[in-house]
């Protein structure tokens, strides 16, 4: 949303105003769930792992992933037990997940209008990279148009596999500012 809003010229008040739930519905964000969920669970039963019945204990509570392609530690501790289970080893039956180096990075929220439709809690506070601490929502679109600022003029788009979200942004973005 803040890509596509800078793109199209608006200021952060304005941008900040697109974070709504008609915004996400009309964006896709409450149609992705399904899709994405039977898709990762079709991967990797292809693999021959079943990881379905570890999927709904990670979905329910806490939210499993920092982005939309980085999970928590929990998920990929249990995916390597299940892959060991698979080749014959036993895995050690511990609670104990290794170090979520992850965080290091920048961790993104669930924000609150979608986090209550899939029972995790909502947030619009963000986690900067290599510093532990959080900033709000309005700072993230600060410094994200700071940053947008710097570069080169010609237009940047996200990477190739998300030009069609990021066109369906604009499109929600333009139809909701009128």
């Amino acid at each position: 949303i803040v890509l596509a809003a800078y793109q199209a010229g608006y200021d952060v008040q304005t941008t900040r105003r697109f974070f709504r739930r008609d915004v996400y519905e009309q964006c896709g964000y409450f149609a992705r769930w399904d899709g994405e969920r039977d898709q990762l669970l079709k991967t990797f039963a292809d693999q021959g792992l079943d990881i379905s019945s570890r999927f709904r204990v990670w979905s329910r509570g806490d939210c499993f992933m920092y982005g939309i392609n980085h999970s928590k530690a929990r998920p990929i501790h249990d995916i390597a037990q299940i892959y060991l289970e698979k080749c014959g080893i036993e895995p050690n039956q511990t609670d104990l997940v290794p170090a979520d180096v992850m965080t290091a990075g920048a961790c993104y929220p669930v924000y609150p209008e979608i986090a209550e439709l899939y029972g995790v809690r909502g947030s619009y506070m963000f986690k900067v990279p290599q510093d532990y601490r959080q900033i709000s929502h309005e700072q993230f679109i600060e410094q994200s148009f700071a940053i947008y600022a710097k570069l080169a003029p010609d237009p940047f788009l996200p990477e190739v596999h998300y030009t069609n979200r990021h066109n369906l942004v604009k499109s929600a973005l333009a139809e909701s500012r009128h």
